[in-house]
């Protein structure tokens, strides 16, 4: 699934409209130099060229070790998003409409 889905997806369930323009990953890093320092200025750590090098590493894990020893089997996707959202809203990170 596209970051910008997953995005637009966490937004709707917050009742918020999710981000209007997708910006490819290449144009964000271009212009890291000037969106860090601005993230900062503003007391996010979002931005970040360590948070950019975690979306653009995309490790493929193979849990078949896991599943076949410890019965491991993963979440739907859909659970996980939702309780990603109500992690968001309750750090205080993305509110909710009101």
């Amino acid at each position: 699934q596209p970051m910008v889905d997953l995005t637009r997806d966490i937004a709707r369930r917050c009742g918020r409209r999710g981000p209007m323009v997708a910006l490819p990953l290449s144009g964000l890093a271009a212009m890291m130099p000037v969106v860090e320092p601005i993230s900062a200025a503003f007391g996010s750590d979002l931005i970040t060229r360590a948070s950019l090098a975690a979306l653009t590493a995309s490790p493929r894990v193979d849990c078949s070790k896991a599943s076949d020893e410890l019965g491991y089997r993963p979440r739907p996707t859909d659970e996980t998003i939702s309780d990603l959202a109500s992690h968001f809203v309750g750090a205080g990170q993305l509110a909710r409409s009101r």
